[in-house]
């Protein structure tokens, strides 16, 4: 008897066991009795026949079919709810990265619960966006710009600069040739960080970034490509032209005349340094800011030439030729204590300055203006010869020992720019002329609205700038590319 009740309850738990394997996973036990989770009841199990008879019994059959459709709403709804929510973050990856708010800003639980309020839906944390979102939205802007470009005549730009952090940062935009002004789009397709720079690896850079928008990209769809005029980017384009025959390469003219203001700058050292001085007067200054205003009111005050930016240098000489009366006046109210206000009164004295402020205003006052029209997007490509080609003569048409000088640095950037006469070309035939060209017609056609500056991808190290503060240093070399390209093509 004892042997019988020793036994019983292995053989119990045997045949139960065996009968949920058999029947799962709708049936479970708790040891004692087998259960329905479908019916939610218990069921005989001492014949097998009797489990068979309950699951072959119309109120099983109907629980199932209810169990079944309730499974299937849960799961569509949980689908539409998990891709609304995915929608939703790769898009506030998007807006983020485009108005240039990091996502840490997420972690003020006062802008977080703000966010959850008003749309309704969850507020990620900065962790979520960056390591779920960010490549997400990367891979989804990079495919939309393959479409864009696919099968398209195309131009290239490249350029590098150095960071705050001290590395190298290349940056390669891509534009679509086309006669139809809408179709001329621009993109920036790669950001990448440098170990070094030469022509080597400006080549490599140039080639990776191709590889971008096709692993199999036509060489032959490369028609133009637009630096400045380092030697390294001419090396490395001389080479590249060998692999994509039918690339022009074209030395930005704004950089030109750029280097032209910088060789005038030089030449007058006297008005370099008033210049100079004179921006240095009145940078944290509201004392002499004060005194500035109360002297002259309606004057507005004086420009703070960048030399980076182009032909702001040339912009405070035509401020300063125009109000030097002005400035004189005010710098006699100023304080003698401070260093750059008598060198200002020094070099003011001197009448040999005012001859140079009216010679260098007179003759080359006109640059900055024409560095503005030459940075506009989309420009005719006649018309932006016919500007150059005024430019020119009107540089060469300054007379005098230091107007040949500056004719002659203007001839010799010209010269170097060798695809700028092989642009021209085409350009004459845009104007009606006959031209013999070993270009096809569609080809010719495309040029139409070509550019001859690099100002593009000079506009996207203005958003990188913009991206990596001093409180962003920390953004992974990925990361920053991927910020990059989502933040210059949402503009």
């Amino acid at each position: 008897m004892l042997n019988l009740q020793f036994t019983m309850p292995k053989n119990l738990m045997s045949t139960l066991n065996a009968l949920i394997k058999k029947f799962s996973p709708n049936f479970t036990t708790d040891g004692k009795v087998l259960l329905c989770k479908i019916c939610e009841k218990s069921v005989s199990f001492h014949r097998k026949f009797l489990v068979v008879q309950h699951i072959e019994s119309a109120t099983h059959q109907k629980a199932l079919k209810r169990n079944q459709e309730k499974k299937s709403q849960m799961f569509l709804c949980d689908s539409v709810n998990q891709d609304r929510k995915s929608d939703y973050f790769a898009e506030m990856v998007e807006a983020f990265v485009s108005a240039n708010i990091p996502f840490w800003k997420l972690e003020n639980k006062t802008f977080a619960s703000f966010l959850a309020k008003y749309t309704g839906k969850e507020t990620p944390s900065e962790s979520t966006l960056r390591k779920n979102y960010v490549k997400v939205t990367y891979d989804n802007m990079m495919d939309y710009i393959r479409k864009q470009l696919n099968d398209k005549l195309i131009w290239v730009s490249m350029d590098e600069t150095i960071d705050l952090r001290g590395r190298y940062v290349a940056n390669a935009v891509v534009g679509i040739l086309s006669s139809n002004k809408e179709d001329c789009k621009v993109y920036l397709v790669n950001s990448q960080i440098l170990e070094k720079v030469n022509h080597n690896t400006i080549a490599a850079f140039f080639d990776d970034s191709l590889k971008l928008i096709s692993e199999n990209f036509d060489r032959s769809k490369v028609l133009l490509l637009v630096t400045d005029a380092a030697p390294y980017m001419i090396k490395a384009a001389r080479g590249l032209q060998v692999l994509y025959s039918k690339m022009i390469h074209v030395t930005c003219v704004a950089h030109g005349l750029h280097r032209l203001v910088e060789y005038i700058r030089q030449y007058y050292q006297n008005i370099d340094n008033w210049v100079g001085n004179l921006k240095k007067i009145f940078i944290k200054a509201p004392s002499r800011v004060q005194i500035f205003k109360e002297v002259a009111p309606d004057l507005a005050l004086p420009p703070k030439p960048v030399i980076t930016r182009w032909g702001t240098w040339i912009s405070t000489v035509n401020y300063s030729n125009e109000n030097l009366t002005y400035l004189e006046d005010i710098l006699r109210h100023l304080n003698d204590d401070v260093t750059s206000v008598n060198l200002c009164k020094l070099i003011s004295s001197n009448p040999i300055f005012k001859n140079n402020l009216a010679f260098i205003s007179g003759n080359y006052g006109y640059l900055p203006e024409i560095l503005d029209i030459l940075q506009k997007r989309n420009a005719l490509l006649t018309e932006s010869f016919s500007l150059l080609d005024k430019t020119v003569k009107s540089i060469n048409e300054v007379k005098g020992h230091q107007g040949e000088e500056v004719s002659l640095k203007m001839q010799n950037i010209l010269a170097n720019n060798k695809g700028l006469e092989i642009l021209r070309q085409i350009a004459l035939i845009h104007a009606g002329e006959y031209i013999e060209t070993h270009y096809s017609p569609k080809e010719i056609t495309a040029f139409k609205y070509a550019p001859l500056v690099s100002c593009e991808v000079e506009r996207s190290f203005s958003v990188y700038k913009d991206l990596l503060t001093c409180k962003r240093t920390n953004l992974s070399n990925e990361n920053l590319k991927y910020h990059m390209v989502i933040a210059c093509n949402t503009k």
